[in-house]
């Protein structure tokens, strides 16, 4: 029987220039879902890849590769994010509230100092790319690591990866102005600049 994830919440500031830009406030609710997603979907994996340990114990043989990675990721209804309130005039923030698991490794995320991307070319240089995979694995370094452990293919741990943590959060990094309640206020941009993050 799997144990009920306790919920949490958190606040995290919008750029917004004037008091309730829809479009604005629909796009990060949106990108904060698909990155809370993605981080339960990589709970679930990494849960049920214990688990499957686990169950094979007495036929697994030490060392060698097991199987696959788990690919299927249903989100149960008490599982979904919900938002608890809005403010949508300076300094706008939302808070969420959701698993804490998930909601920890994307306030995790949010508190380190992330990687600017080069608007021209849509992707950082190769040196900040490094930065960001770096800072990304951190957010789960333990679970990475208990995968490898586990023996499962470094080919599938990295795709799972990719799926689940590192797609969402490209486009987090991609969309300026989200940060932690905790922090200063992030700067006002002008719907312009905001239209033109969006693509």
């Amino acid at each position: 029987m799997e144990s009920v994830e306790a919920n949490q919440s958190l606040k995290i500031y919008l750029a917004l220039v004037r008091c309730g830009e829809v479009r604005l406030i629909v796009d990060s609710l949106e990108l904060l879902e698909e990155v809370y997603r993605g981080f339960v979907c990589w709970n679930k994996l990494v849960s049920q890849a214990q688990q499957a340990a686990t169950d094979e114990e007495g036929i697994h043989y030490r060392g060698a590769p097991r199987r696959e990675l788990p690919e299927d990721c249903q989100i149960a209804d008490e599982e979904r994010l919900c938002l608890a309130q809005v403010e949508v005039t300076a300094p706008a923030y939302v808070e969420i509230v959701g698993l804490s698991g998930p909601l920890q490794s994307l306030e995790t995320y949010l508190s380190n100092e992330r990687i600017d991307w080069d608007r021209e070319r849509q992707e950082p240089a190769e040196e900040r790319r490094l930065m960001l995979e770096q800072q990304r694995i951190d957010t789960v370094r333990d679970q990475v690591e208990l995968l490898r452990g586990l023996n499962y293919p470094e080919i599938q741990i990295r795709e799972a990866l990719s799926k689940y943590i590192f797609a969402p959060l490209d486009r987090l990094d991609q969309f300026h102005g989200l940060k932690l309640h905790t922090e200063e206020p992030a700067p006002a941009r002008h719907m312009d600049s905001a239209a033109a993050t969006r693509g």
